[in-house]
């Protein structure tokens, strides 16, 4: 398809302007660009303009080899220099817009000025191949293609543009293409072959080929604009591919010149590198630019390669000197107690030092840090030796235990050694035998410790089966007297029924056997004294109202007939009467001859009787002291058993309850007959215990008899104090009104906090509390409370919040267990639930607490699923859980719980660290934080200048303000006063203002 070309306006234009200047006969359009060069050469100015590969054209002057990117002003048009005089300046906003400003007003517009406008028209030059006239004075510098250039990038023709306008007339004339590819491609030939270049604007290449039939190759001035613009592109790549490739060529020539010279460095500079080759033409043929960034990069390499020579000299040295090292080591020169100062004589003193130049290139950093790696070599060394020995010496003393309490399991087959034993009695069996022997000396336990962990297993044996052989003895209908030996004991048993007995269940049964024998002999026979005594002193009474009275010279025979019909007379025998009155005809004689008034002898009997009086009174007053004392001896026994038959129990829940007799816990728990320790820190501190232990083993044996006849003593007393307990027990039940119990009574179930299962509330300073002992809560009293409060004041159960709490066996009163001990632990938890709310008189619990983490986390986990069928069965409202210290434990209860715990209950003191990880873990996860012994254990933070100060500001007490921290850092602490004044302080918090922050700062810094 032909294609017809069409022209623009402009080109018209300029067509027309070529065609009239032939018509008038000036010269010829081809001839006139060769005259005008051929005049500038005559007149031409030592500036050349060139362009960059970005497009930015600089100047040089060829003769005093400047350049410089301000345009020269011999090159300057009129109109260029009439601009620079002018104050105004045209610049470019960064959005390409024009904008004016005023260099010495500073001032500014978008708009064109007046003076600046009345310049442009006064210096406009004509459109027109004439224009180039403009270009005077400036000499064209030679493009890629051999074209020239003026000083403002107008091309120029030069004699040798004469062939170019040959080559113009060589090319087709005709304008009719098939296609426009064609056409372009024909259009492209004219633009080169008439040497057009990238530095040509598109007016100036329509000047040089418009004229051409070509030019209307493509039909309009947009294609003819886009094909030069396809045109220039492809000059611009061929030139940066050639001007890369000459840059490569130009590098490799000038690395292998700079190679040549070997005092060239990294450190040379680039103006040496001038001088060396100013004369090279080699060196001078490549452009300044380049050679600069070449020698730049050929330097870099030099110091790269410099510095990998240094690396692996400081490698070959750093190398030998840690065999030097090794060498010393293994001939004895440098151990691990070896100084630093002593080992730098040590090597630089050495032949192989003094004669090896790499060692001298090293830097004193390479040196020590080679040092110090052998050091700590030769300290694991050491370490692994004296850990090997330890462990070596770990086995032996493990196997002369073992060895030992196999020698005690002999003793016991032979009935030589049994539960109440005393080691006095034991010792001569095995004085000489060499298992004893062997052991002494041993790190770890002693003998004397191995024999009571032996008894104390043994009492745990007896623990285990003691209900089955009270249940025999029960069901045998056996009683034993005061003079019923062991031996005998045995023969009143059934033998089929003692096979299923172990001997010290049945040696230690007996003896509890024979000690209530014995305690209730001495108990009839003190009731029948106390019951003689009473008669006696009715008899007493009665002789003083003898009428007449009785006198220092009455005769029995004369008083026996006045009272013989008295009831208290026949109270008595008659020796015991004669002896009253002998006692009280002795004292009458007494009163007699201290020559007393007859008037006064009535007052005298009426102090006698209220000597009689005083005398019960600290009879009384004893036997009360004597309870107590006995109280407080069962108690510490009782925690003496719990301690030794629940040694299961989860450590982190009776590390703080048990505190205060954690001297008396078995020895061996941490024994373990393992071969592999972590570390040998672990022997040191054993080694270091045991040395502590051996120097009181003189007087232990004489400690343990003592303890052991004062738990003998109290067991006696046990069963009397329990019927006593039980009385007292039946009469607080029948007192449920009052609801101002001290915390000191027995409880009647599992307790309450409010209505607890057994564990202590948070006390004031003024209250008393006994260690977490789950006897001193009472949760049929929280009941009948509110059962008083629903009917008397109207308060609904609903609008009170009841937290109780499920307690395992060891931490219970055993005189009064909510639970079958013997049933399976679900069941236990069952059964105790049911008991609180019958206690409670509630059919729902709102929390419901597990007093301390079970023996096992399995039985743990077993206890929180019954509780998590409890809140199932909407009987619960949410679970937590007490006495939990180990961050871990909690996260793995946590983890595995379907109900998850929503409150954690802990004794809050600095022994615990304030249970700062726990806290966190609450309050990322949710859970509601409760504190008790808030106060009774921090009584250094209530005397504290940053509470008493607080407390003085607010005019408040240090525990209010506690209290108020407490609850806002996230803690709700519990408090468990019964007194009124208490009461209302602590409440009174909740009202208060927040503390401000650098108050609570300051208290926070105490925990």
């Amino acid at each position: 398809m032909l294609r017809r070309s069409t022209l623009d306006l402009e080109e018209v234009r300029l067509l027309h302007n070529q065609d009239r200047g032939r018509g008038e006969g000036l010269v010829d359009p081809v001839e006139l660009p060769c005259r005008l060069a051929d005049h500038l050469v005559l007149q031409a100015s030592p500036w050349t303009s060139h362009t960059m590969s970005d497009g930015r054209v600089y100047y040089h002057n060829l003769v005093t080899k400047q350049s410089t990117w301000e345009k020269p002003d011999e090159l300057k048009t009129p109109q260029e220099k009439a601009l620079a005089a002018c104050p105004w300046k045209e610049a470019t906003a960064q959005d390409g817009k024009k904008y004016y400003h005023h260099i010495e007003t500073k001032e500014t517009s978008w708009n064109m000025p007046e003076e600046y406008r009345r310049l442009l028209e006064a210096t406009k030059v004509p459109a027109g191949p004439d224009a180039a006239g403009g270009l005077a004075g400036a000499r064209p510098a030679e493009g890629p293609n051999g074209a020239t250039t003026g000083a403002n990038g107008v091309p120029v023709r030069s004699r040798d543009d004469r062939r170019m306008s040959s080559n113009l007339a060589n090319l087709p004339t005709t304008t009719e293409f098939s296609s426009k590819a064609e056409a372009e491609k024909a259009f492209m030939s004219l633009l080169d072959a008439a040497g057009v270049t990238p530095t040509w604007t598109w007016e100036d290449t329509m000047r040089a080929t418009i004229s051409h039939p070509l030019y209307r190759a493509l039909r309009t001035l947009q294609e003819r604009k886009d094909a030069f613009e396809a045109f220039i592109a492809q000059k611009k790549d061929a030139e940066r591919e050639a001007r890369r490739k000459q840059r490569e060529k130009d590098r490799e020539t000038l690395r292998n010149l700079f190679a040549t010279r070997a005092d060239i460095t990294s450190n040379t500079r680039y103006t040496t590198i001038l001088e060396m080759f100013a004369d090279n033409p080699v060196f001078q043929a490549v452009d300044a630019t380049d050679r600069e960034v070449i020698y730049d990069d050929y330097a870099e390499e030099l110091k790269e390669r410099e510095k990998d020579i240094m690396r692996e000299t400081r490698k070959h040295a750093m190398a030998k000197l840690e065999n030097l090292l090794h060498r010393f080591a293994r001939n004895g020169k440098l151990t691990v107690d070896t100084r630093w100062a002593d080992a730098q004589t040590l090597w630089t003193t050495s032949p192989e030092w003094v004669n090896d130049s790499d060692f001298h290139t090293m830097d004193p950093s390479d040196v020590l840090l080679l040092f110090e790696k052998q050091i700590v070599k030769l300290d694991e060394q050491f370490h692994t030796a004296m850990k090997k020995e330890w462990h070596e010496n770990f086995r032996r003393d493990r196997k002369a235990r073992e060895a030992f309490r196999d020698l005690l399991d002999e003793l016991e087959r032979k009935d030589l050694l049994h539960a109440q034993s005393k080691w006095k009695e034991v010792y001569p069996h095995f004085k000489e035998d060499l298992r004893y022997n062997t052991l002494l000396g041993c790190e770890g336990s002693t003998p004397l410790d191995l024999f009571w962990d032996k008894l104390t297993d043994m009492e745990e044996l007896y623990d285990r089966e003691r209900g089955r052989f009270f249940d025999l003895v029960k069901s045998t209908g056996v009683e034993i007297a005061p003079e019923t030996t062991f031996e005998m004991f045995l023969t009143l048993l059934p033998s089929r029924d003692l096979e299923t007995l172990s001997r010290t269940t049945l040696r230690l049964g007996y003896a509890e056997l024979a000690e209530k024998t014995l305690s209730k002999e001495k108990d009839e026979k003190r009731r029948a004294e106390k019951k003689l005594k009473k008669k006696m002193d009715a008899f007493k009474h009665l002789l003083k109202k003898v009428d007449p009275k009785i006198t220092p010279d009455t005769t029995w025979e004369s008083v026996r007939p006045k009272i013989a019909h008295k009831d208290d007379f026949g109270a008595l025998e008659e020796p015991q009467r004669i002896e009253v009155f002998e006692k009280f005809l002795g004292r009458e004689k007494e009163k007699a001859e201290r020559g007393e008034r007859s008037e006064r002898s009535e007052d005298d009997d009426d102090n006698e009787e209220g000597s009689i009086r005083e005398d019960r009174k600290r009879r009384k007053s004893s036997k009360r002291d004597k309870d107590r004392e006995r109280d407080r001896d069962r108690d510490r026994d009782g925690d003496r058993d719990r301690k030794r038959h629940r040694r299961h129990r989860s450590r982190s829940a009776s590390a703080i309850g048990d505190e205060e007799s954690g001297s008396k816990r078995k020895r061996k728990r941490g024994e373990d007959d393992r071969d592999d320790y972590s570390d040998i820190d672990d022997g040191e501190s054993r080694s270091s215990h045991r040395h502590r232990k051996s120097t009181g083993d003189r007087d232990r044996d004489r400690d343990r008899d003592r303890d052991r006849d004062r738990e003998r003593s109290s067991r006696r007393d046990r069963d009397r104090d329990r019927d006593r307990d039980a009385d007292r027990e039946r009469r607080k039940r029948r007192d449920t009104e009052r609801l101002d119990v001290s915390t000191h009574e027995e409880r009647g179930d599992g307790g309450s906090l409010p209505a607890t299962n057994g564990a202590p509330t948070p006390m004031r300073s003024d209250e008393s509390e006994e260690e977490g002992e789950p006897k001193h809560y009472r949760e049929d009293l929280v009941g009948a409370a509110l059962a008083k409060l629903s009917k008397e004041h109207n308060i609904p159960r609903s609008s009170l919040f009841i937290q109780t709490k499920f307690t395992s066996l060891d931490g219970q009163d055993p005189s009064n267990i909510p639970y079958d001990p013997r049933a399976p632990l679900p069941e236990q938890v069952r059964q105790s639930f049911a008991r609180s709310l019958q206690n409670l008189q509630s059919d729902y619990i709102d929390s419901l607490v597990l007093h301390s983490p079970m023996p096992t986390h399995a039985e743990t986990m077993t206890v929180w699923r019954v509780f998590e069928e409890l809140v199932a069965s909407q009987h619960v409202k949410q679970l937590g859980i007490s006495n939990i210290y180990n961050l871990s434990a909690l996260q793995k209860l946590y983890a595995e719980a379907q109900v998850k715990p929503s409150v954690v209950q802990n004794r809050f003191h600095d022994r615990t660290g304030y249970d700062k990880g726990i806290r966190a873990f609450c309050r990322e996860a949710g859970m509601v934080y409760q504190s008790f012994w808030t106060l009774t254990a921090n009584p250094h933070i209530l005397e504290d200048d940053a509470v008493v100060s607080v407390a003085r500001k607010r005019n408040a007490t240090p525990a209010q303000v506690f209290f108020r921290f407490l609850i806002q850092i996230g803690v709700t602490p519990l408090n468990g006063t019964t007194d009124e004044k208490h009461m209302a302080e602590d409440l009174a918090v909740l009202e208060w203002e927040d503390l401000a922050e650098a108050e609570v700062r300051a208290i926070e810094r105490l925990l």
